[in-house]
């Protein structure tokens, strides 16, 4: 996993999202470990659009459905900037 990505996703969720940076993990779950609803996820996919210069469509809004954990969104973003 991309250590630059993953640190700028940290970052994201800690500013956006008031998440602890500190206690973060590639396994930190959206949903259980954040509390982060579906409002919030698709705040993220904006944010993640801005930060990582990629366009969302139907295939990556079917895609982000999968994501789970904070490994899970660096994937995620690979494989949408793969696709820009």
């Amino acid at each position: 996993v991309s250590q630059s990505r993953y640190e700028q996703l940290k970052e994201i969720m800690a500013s956006d999202f008031g998440g602890d940076m500190n206690s973060m993990t590639e396994k930190t779950t959206l949903v259980e470990d954040l509390g982060m609803d579906s409002i919030a996820k698709t705040e993220l996919v904006i944010k993640m659009e801005e930060v990582f210069k990629f366009e969302s469509n139907d295939e990556l809004n079917e895609k982000l459905s999968e994501v789970k954990t904070l490994g899970d969104v660096v994937k995620f973003i690979e494989y949408a900037q793969s696709k820009s």
